[in-house]
């Protein structure tokens, strides 16, 4: 999506390519080791059951469906902001 603004000439070139938003997904094990390696929380904690699943992205399948990038853009940003 970024990269169509750019080619579409909405957005610099230069800021596409300095544009790094990483990403990681930790792995179930990385997710409960805090719980489980820390004798505090282990202590007072037990995890029973942890599982990775994947979700559907409500505005990944909007886009999906429509095709409306302006909307996807604006939820995404929305989403951005929410946790950043």
């Amino acid at each position: 999506m970024v990269l169509d603004c750019a080619e579409e000439g909405m957005l610099p070139r230069e800021v596409y390519e300095e544009l790094i938003f990483p990403i990681y997904f930790r792995t179930v094990v990385e997710l409960v080791a805090p719980i489980e390696k820390d004798e505090r929380p282990a202590e007072s904690f037990r995890v029973d059951k942890a599982e990775s699943r994947e979700v559907a992205v409500p505005f990944n399948v909007t886009l999906a469906e429509t095709g409306d990038k302006t909307t996807w853009a604006k939820s995404y940003t929305g989403f951005l902001r929410a946790f950043t």
